[in-house]
């Protein structure tokens, strides 16, 4: 099962070790704000296997574990990190992450159609019908937590509810 490593990666060095580990796809989140030139040299050495997260509160990047403000907007945000060569990009409104009251799936259209890379959608899926909005957005995916830990949904009807449209 090919396996995406999150958290942590702050060094090309980790991103190799991660790779050399079997992952197949690196994530990063708060290193990309910061350190854009990370995200380009990490793209240009591991192409196709840079995901860039984005976790956004009304439309601003935050970081540091959702608790700091970047003063970037995730729209424009992530038009740099495409621009940089990021070849995926998960997109989580973190007001609703967790939350079990639904996704913004307004913000995640809306980054959807801002870019020309595969966008994965994340945080406060609770129902089908929900998985059912996102998939019409264009989103590429869905990352579904809480809801499946809880048995808000189960993951073969989520699984058939995407396969059968």
């Amino acid at each position: 099962m090919p396996v995406e490593v999150s958290g942590g990666l702050r060094t090309i060095a980790a991103m190799e070790e991660a790779l050399a580990d079997g992952a197949g796809r690196l994530q990063l989140g708060s290193v990309a704000v910061r350190e854009p030139g990370i995200v380009a040299e990490a793209v240009e050495r591991f192409p196709g296997r840079v995901v860039v997260s984005i976790d956004a509160r009304d439309g601003e990047v935050m970081t540091d574990g959702w608790t700091s403000g970047s003063g970037a907007q995730a729209i424009d945000f992530a038009r740099g990190m495409v621009a940089l060569g990021v070849s995926r990009l998960m997109f989580t409104d973190i007001g609703r992450d967790g939350m079990l009251d639904g996704p913004n799936i307004a913000a995640l259209a809306e980054m959807v159609r801002a870019v020309a890379v595969p966008v994965v959608a994340s945080g406060g899926i609770t129902t089908l019908e929900q998985l059912r909005a996102v998939a019409a957005t264009g989103a590429e995916g869905a990352i579904i937590g809480k809801a499946l830990y809880e048995g808000a949904i189960d993951l073969r009807e989520a699984l058939a509810t995407i396969r059968d449209g």
